[in-house]
């Protein structure tokens, strides 16, 4: 579901750069790195960002390496 708000994801909890963080289990310096080269979706609330819950779980299937075996 990356890109932007759908009708289906507008009523999900925006996640903070930390919360989000926290779910990838990556740093918030990594996640703020994701943000800036907009390789992962999120959304401008003002002059604060917040993530998607759907969209964290779009890069990660995206992002998954499979098993040679």
């Amino acid at each position: 579901m990356q890109g932007s708000p759908t009708a289906d994801n507008l009523g999900e909890q925006l996640l903070t750069p930390q919360q989000a963080a926290d779910l990838l289990g990556v740093s918030l310096r990594m996640m703020r790195r994701l943000q800036y080269e907009r390789r992962i979706a999120h959304v401008r609330v003002g002059r604060h960002i917040r993530f998607i819950a759907a969209d964290l779980v779009a890069y990660m299937v995206a992002n998954r390496v499979q098993a040679v075996r």
